[in-house]
């Protein structure tokens, strides 16, 4: 930058150590030209040597003091010209790109760094749009954070690829400035490259050019005229005020950058290597990625701060402050327990800036993800059946060694690049892509098939197939486990074979017991043809309806495959029907009505239900309806819950006789029928009146 003259930076100085002392020095330089203009017009008026004489002194004294006020007022300006620098330069090679934008996302300024992170920017980002420099497709993202920002909410950090490259990840950070009305006036963009962490060596080479080329303008000469210089003040005091707001604003960036940031100065041994360092200024930042306290920091060494640290850091940073080479590493500090990413370069002799960034979080992240693919690969890797994972349309990506295995391969590396569907036989190949179909649209499918290996050989297989989703939620490739099935279909087949062949004989044996209940049944029909004592006849007649009654049990089991339970229904009505016709020579035919469940019983259940019902209803045609025009049975088996039942046999005949005992009965009826009832787990009760008798017994299904 131009050196200002001696009379600039006098001035300069004293607008600079005290604005109100400035502005009473522009009264002061006010009042001086107006009594210089009032002693020339007193000259002019006069128009005689003796009065101009007698004012020149005192014009001389005016503008003795004019100068010295201007002379000041110039060394104020190069004080404040110099701070500037300061600033300046830590803004020019700043690591990050620092660019300013208006609301309508124009910029108004972009430091060197912004340029070269935007290598397809023109010569400058001015008046250009910061849209242009970023991703088309990542815009709206882009924009709905530049309007939060704009309307003063907090946004945090954006991350966005820019224009030129988009395998690259920009994280930008916004900061909002407002005028007195707090009016949004424009947005300073922080922007820095997080692919690699690469950070630049300066700031605002750019601006200070500027910033050079305007203080040379406000330098012309500034006694001309006594207009004249009051116009060049004016003009000064301007810059001034735009220079302190300058100021103001690097201050600002260096106060609220993410990252950390330090100033420090490299300390020589004897020899002049580095042996030490100290902390000369850092911002809030610094405080919260190292935790050290900056107000006890200031001024002292890190060896007084941290005695252990390794020396290799002050051999970095004072390789760094002797040559001006930068540096990036990342290391990790005992004790302060944190890992830190460092960006470190020089500002000016014997000085380094560093950049620093807490990675501990990242690091420990990093180590656990490490640990969870060792975990899986372990177990990928150990896992008994094969695992493949493709593309969506099919194609190999990876595959264990046992996939590789199932198919007589060597290694996993010849299965990737084939196409699953070569894994299948050809005759199955059309289902397997259908199912791949199912896949895409249920997320996952498990199914049997038959693969081959690459001999040709078939065998079963089991196959479960997943989705894999990107983190936007699209599918991305397909995971299949696949296990050979062969000694499981062998064992199968075995167990099928097994059970047709006991299917076959559990038929045998019921069909065989029905026939002997057929024979015994001939054998008690047989006999009533030679006994002519009816009593004994009607005694041999109901043993062969519990008989039968047992009999239909065994003739529904051979019927049906299933031989643990058989149909209620279809049981209860084969019953009445049977004895239905065994009744049938009576005079007066039984309207009987069935109101039965669709439900099953096991055979050690409907055995008892069939001799209760056989016993009820063969008393009912034979001894209720004595003496009844219009004779009704009604038969009911219901379930009343899930595990609940209700058998009842009601009739509408003239009911038991008076004080009737069951078990005082001399015949085996109804003692047959309660002794039934415990064995079916229930109770019998009943009910008896001249208009009909009510038999009902609650049990519980099994």
């Amino acid at each position: 930058m131009n050196k200002m003259n001696s009379d600039n930076m006098a001035a300069a100085q004293l607008i600079n150590n005290d604005p109100e002392s400035s502005s009473k020095q522009q009264e002061a330089f006010n009042a001086r030209i107006d009594e210089i203009t009032e002693l020339i017009e007193k000259l002019t008026v006069n128009n005689n040597s003796s009065s101009g004489n007698e004012l020149l002194p005192a014009i001389e004294d005016h503008m003795s003091q004019l100068k010295l006020l201007h002379s000041k007022m110039v060394d104020d300006s190069s004080a404040l010209s110099a701070k500037l620098e300061y600033f300046y330069t830590l803004y020019e090679n700043a690591p990050v790109g620092y660019i300013i934008i208006d609301p309508g996302y124009t910029i108004l300024t972009a430091n060197k760094k912004a340029h070269q992170l935007f290598p397809a920017a023109t010569a400058s980002m001015t008046r250009t749009s910061l849209l242009d420099y970023f991703n088309t497709s990542l815009l709206d993202g882009l924009l709905e954070y530049l309007q939060l920002t704009f309307a003063g909410q907090k946004t945090g950090t954006c991350y966005i690829s820019p224009a030129h490259d988009s395998s690259k990840a920009y994280a930008l950070t916004c900061n909002l400035e407002t005028d007195n009305h707090n009016q949004p006036v424009a947005v300073r963009v922080i922007v820095k490259d997080v692919t690699e962490t690469e950070l630049t060596k300066s700031i605002l080479y750019n601006y200070k050019k500027n910033l050079e080329r305007a203080v040379n303008e406000r330098t012309e000469s500034l006694l001309l005229t006594n207009k004249e210089l009051l116009q060049q003040i004016n003009l000064r005091q301007q810059t001034e005020r735009k220079l302190l707001q300058s100021e103001d604003k690097y201050r600002q960036l260096f106060a609220t950058m993410e990252q950390g940031v330090a100033l420090h100065k490299i300390i020589l041994d004897e020899e002049g290597k580095p042996a030490d360092y100290r902390f000369i200024e850092t911002n809030a930042s610094f405080e919260k990625a190292t935790g050290l306290k900056n107000n006890e920091i200031i001024g002292k060494t890190v060896r007084e701060l941290l005695p252990d640290l390794d020396a290799s850091w002050i051999e970095r940073y004072g390789k760094v402050a002797l040559t001006g080479e930068p540096v990036e590493f990342e290391d990790f500090v005992p004790s302060l327990n944190r890992f830190f990413s460092v960006s470190a370069y020089r500002p000016y002799e014997q000085h380094f800036v560093v950049v620093v960034t807490n990675i501990t979080q990242r690091k420990e992240m990093e180590k656990a993800k490490a640990a969870s693919e060792l975990l899986y690969r372990t177990l990928i890797e150990t896992s008994g059946d094969g695992i493949i994972v493709t593309d969506l349309q099919g194609v190999t990506l990876f595959a264990n060694k046992q996939k590789a295995e199932l198919h007589k391969y060597n290694s996993p590396d010849e299965i990737i690049g084939v196409n699953v569907f070569e894994h299948f036989a050809e005759e199955v190949r059309p289902a397997v892509f259908q199912l791949l179909g199912q896949l895409m649209q249920t997320g996952k499918v498990f199914f049997e098939s038959v693969a081959m290996d690459k001999f040709g050989e078939k065998f079963p297989v089991e196959v479960s197939s997943k989705i894999i989703y990107n983190q936007e939620g699209n599918p991305s490739q397909i995971m299949s486990t696949v296990r050979n099935i062969t000694e499981r279909k062998r064992t199968e087949e075995l167990i099928k074979q097994s059970l047709r062949e006991k299917e076959v004989l559990i038929k045998e044996i019921h069909h065989r017991v029905k026939n002997n209940f057929q024979v015994i049944t001939s054998l008690l029909n047989l006999q009533a043809n030679v006994i002519s004592d009816e009593k004994i006849v009607e005694v041999l007649g109901i043993s062969r309806n519990r008989i039968k009654a047992m009999s239909i049990v065994h003739e529904l089991m051979y019927q049906t495959k299933n031989f643990e339970k058989i149909s209620v229904k279809s049981y209860i009505s084969n019953l009445i029907g049977f004895l239905r016709n065994t009744f049938s020579t009576n005079t007066i035919p039984v309207d009987v009505r069935l109101n039965i469940s669709d439900t099953h019983l096991s055979i050690d259940q409907m055995s008892p239900c069939g001799l209760i019902l056989n016993e009820l209803v063969t008393n009912a045609f034979k001894h209720a309806y004595s003496g009844i025009s219009s004779p009704v049975l009604e038969i009911t088996l219901l379930e009343t819950d899930e595990n609940h039942m209700n058998m009842c046999v009601k009739d509408n005949g003239k009911g038991l006789p008076e004080n009737y005992v069951v078990d005082d009965n001399n015949t085996l009826g109804l003692p047959l029928v309660s002794a039934l009832s415990e064995q079916l787990g229930g109770k019998l009760s009943m009910e008896s009146s001249p208009s009909g008798s009510v038999f009902s017994i609650p049990f519980v299904r099994k």
